[in-house]
């Protein structure tokens, strides 16, 4: 899956995997599991890196 955190559009084709961030400033992505499976809630999964393309 590909999502596009930036602060402008990456385009109306990719509008519905974008989440906008501020143009500006500091800010942090969270991620929230529902249901995790064991090996989350031991942790010895770990969520793989986002990847800055530019």
């Amino acid at each position: 899956m590909t999502l596009y955190l930036q602060p402008d559009s990456p385009g109306p084709e990719r509008e519905s995997n974008w989440l906008p961030t501020p143009q500006q400033g500091i800010w942090f992505v969270a991620l929230r599991m529902y249901l995790p499976r064991p090996e989350v809630i031991d942790a010895r999964w770990h969520c793989p890196p986002i990847n800055r393309v530019v």
